[in-house]
């Protein structure tokens, strides 16, 4: 993503605005996928905290061209968690919940740079 539209994401956050950028999952690379910051109240607490930078991100990959999909999924959010210092509990209440049969969306933790 160029720079300046990552400054502009950032800086205007609350917007929720998608930009388009090329996102690498396991080496496959996916070219002009939509992305912007998400949330709420975890957003409004980032983007008015000057000293964070820890933004949730929705990422959808048929933003820009239509049917492009990364391994079967056309969305992606990538959480902070930034209410949980133990990085486990959603993690753990979907695993809890998708044991017990209920529908659940997919999770795992993430290396993301």
């Amino acid at each position: 993503m160029k720079q300046e539209d990552f400054d502009w994401i950032i800086e205007n956050a609350t917007r929720e605005e998608y930009r388009s950028c090329d996102i690498t999952v396991n080496g496959t690379t996916f070219n002009n996928v939509g992305i912007r910051p998400k949330g709420n109240s975890s957003l409004r607490m980032v983007a008015e905290n000057k000293n964070s930078d820890r933004f949730s991100f929705k990422v959808k990959f048929d933003a820009y061209v239509e049917g492009q999909n990364c391994f079967g999924l056309n969305k992606l959010a990538l959480n902070n968690i930034i209410m949980d210092k133990t990085y486990m509990k959603e993690y753990l209440a979907y695993d809890m919940f998708a044991s017990m049969g209920v529908v659940t969306p997919g999770y795992a933790y993430a290396n993301i740079s």
